[in-house]
C-alpha cells in the first residue's frame, strides 16, 4: 500500500534527471525523490488517474512538495522501472538505442498500473530489438498476459533446433515450457520415425516383370529420399508433397517401372497413408499448447 502520511526521510535526494522545476507533484522511490507533472501522469497512467480522482473525493493526497513526497515504496516498484517509466513520458524520443531491459520494464510497469500507450509501445518495440529471443516472448506473454505472443513464441521455440536453445532460454521460459517445447519435439520425431522406417508396399502394375526388384528399387528410394527428407530437423514438407515432388525419370526411381511407380504415389496420396503429416503435426502442436495455457491459466499468472 501507498504511504501518505510519513515525511520524506531526511535522507532522500532529488532524481539528477527527473526531479523536474516546474514538476508539480513528487513521489518518493528507495531514497529518491521524482518531481513529475500530474496531468501527465493522469493522462497516461490509470494508477495515477485512479489515485488522484479517489483523493479529490476524500482527502487531499500528499505528494505537494519535497517533504510530503508520495511514498511508492509499497506499490511493488523498483527504482530502476519507475525511472525507465520517467524515460518513456518525457525522453522517449532521445533514446537512441533501448535496452531490453528499459523494453522489460515497460511492459512489467504497463501492465501494472495500467498504461496502454506503453504497452503499445514496448510490445512494439521490443520484437526489433537483435537481443529478443522467443524464450524471452514466450516468458513476458505469460506473465503480462500478451496472448498474441504467446502461440507465435511457442512456434518459434518449436521451430528451434534443440542444440540452438540456450541455458540461458532454458532459464527464461521455465521448466515447464521447455519440458512441454521437448516432449513436442520428440512426439513428432517419433512420428515422423514411424513412417520413415516402415515403406509402404508397392503397388505393382499388371505389367511388371518383376515384383520383387521394383520392391528393392522402392524401397531403396524410400531409405534414401523419404526417409532422410521425413527425418531432417528443417522439413516443412508432407509426405504427400515429398511423394508428388519425386522426379520418376531421375536416380533410383528411373531404374522401377514408371507405372509401378505411380501407382503407388497414388494409392498412398489418395488413400490417406499419413499423407497428412502436417495436419497430425499440427494436432500434436496444438494440443501441447493448450495443455501448456491450461498449466499458466491454473497457475494464475
Amino acid at each position: 500500500m501507498l504511504s501518505q502520511v510519513e515525511l520524506t526521510p531526511a535522507d532522500a535526494v532529488a532524481h539528477p534527471r527527473f526531479y523536474l522545476t516546474d514538476g508539480n507533484i513528487y513521489f518518493l522511490v528507495k531514497n529518491i525523490v521524482f518531481r513529475l507533472h500530474k496531468s501527465i501522469l493522469a493522462n497516461k497512467i490509470g494508477f495515477f488517474n485512479d489515485m488522484f480522482s479517489m483523493a479529490e473525493q476524500t482527502k487531499p493526497l500528499d505528494g505537494f512538495d519535497h517533504q510530503h513526497a508520495i511514498n511508492l515504496n509499497g506499490a511493488d516498484i523498483r527504482l530502476d522501472v519507475f525511472e525507465f517509466l520517467c524515460v518513456f513520458l518525457y525522453e522517449r524520443d532521445d533514446v537512441d538505442q533501448p535496452t531490453l531491459d528499459y523494453y522489460v520494464a515497460l511492459i512489467r510497469v504497463a501492465h501494472m498500473w495500467n498504461i496502454p500507450s506503453a504497452m503499445k509501445y514496448a510490445t512494439r518495440e521490443l520484437p526489433l530489438h537483435p537481443g529478443f529471443t522467443a524464450a524471452l516472448k514466450i516468458q513476458l506473454a505469460r506473465q503480462y498476459d500478451i496472448p498474441d505472443w504467446f502461440d507465435s513464441a511457442f512456434s518459434e521455440l518449436h521451430a528451434t533446433a534443440i542444440e540452438d536453445i540456450t541455458l540461458e532460454d532454458a532459464d527464461t521460459m521455465g521448466v515447464v515450457t521447455l519440458h512441454k517445447v521437448l516432449s513436442l519435439k520428440f512426439e513428432i520425431l517419433e512420428f515422423r520415425r514411424s513412417i520413415a522406417y516402415n515403406p509402404p508396399a508397392v503397388s505393382h502394375s499388371y505389367t511388371c516383370t518383376d515384383n520383387p526388384e521394383c520392391s528393392k528399387l522402392w524401397e531403396t528410394f524410400w531409405w534414401l529420399g523419404v526417409a532422410k527428407q521425413l527425418l531432417h530437423k528443417d522439413n516443412k514438407h508432407s509426405l504427400a508433397q515429398i511423394l508428388r515432388k519425386a522426379d520418376p525419370s531421375k536416380g533410383i526411381l528411373s531404374q522401377m517401372p514408371l507405372r509401378c511407380f505411380e501407382l503407388t504415389v497414388h494409392d498412398l496420396v489418395e488413400t490417406g497413408f499419413n499423407n497428412d503429416t502436417l495436419e497430425i503435426e499440427a494436432i500434436f502442436k496444438s494440443t501441447a499448447l493448450k495443455e501448456l495455457k491450461d498449466w499458466v491459466k491454473q497457475l494464475g499468472v
